[in-house]
C-alpha cells in the first residue's frame, strides 16, 4: 500500500470515528435518557431523572466537541487530530473500565456491549493515533 493510500486510509478512518462520536454526542444531547436506560438499566429509574440528564448531557457534550475538534482539526492542511482522537480514546477507555467495575448492577443484556465499545473504540482510537504520526524528517 502506497503512503498516499494509506495517508488517506487512515485520515478516513479518523473522520469516521470522529463523525461517529459526533452523532452519538448529539443524539445523547438531544435524548439523555435513550443512552442512560440502555446502559444503566433500571438505575436510570425511567431516564428522566434530572441527575440523569444533567449526567447524560454532560458526558454527550464532551463526545460531541471531541468531534467537532477533532474534524476541525483534520480538515487543516496540517492539522494533527491525534490529540482530539486520543483524548476520545481515554474517555473510552474510562467508558469500559467504568462499566467493568459496576459490572454486577448494570443490565446483564447491555453491560457486554458497553464494555467491549469502550474498550474497543480506545484500541481503534489508538491504532489510528499511530497512523496519523508523522515521520520525523532527518535532521
Amino acid at each position: 500500500m502506497g503512503t498516499s493510500t494509506k495517508t488517506r486510509l487512515v485520515r478516513g478512518s479518523a473522520a469516521a470515528m470522529l463523525l461517529t462520536r459526533m452523532a452519538v454526542g448529539l443524539g445523547a444531547v438531544l435524548r439523555p435518557e435513550g443512552l442512560a436506560r440502555s446502559w444503566l438499566g433500571d438505575h436510570a429509574g425511567s431516564g428522566t431523572l434530572p441527575a440523569v440528564r444533567v449526567l447524560g448531557r454532560a458526558s454527550a457534550g464532551r463526545d460531541l466537541m471531541l468531534g467537532v475538534g477533532g474534524l476541525a482539526a483534520l480538515a487543516r492542511p496540517e492539522g494533527d487530530a491525534g490529540g482530539w482522537l486520543a483524548a476520545g480514546g481515554v474517555v473510552d477507555a474510562v467508558d469500559g473500565v467504568s462499566t467493568l467495575l459496576a459490572w454486577r448492577h448494570l443490565p446483564a443484556r447491555s453491560r457486554g456491549l458497553f464494555a467491549a465499545a469502550g474498550g474497543g473504540t480506545a484500541v481503534l482510537t489508538a491504532a489510528i493515533c499511530a497512523g496519523l504520526r508523522r515521520p520525523k524528517t532527518p535532521g
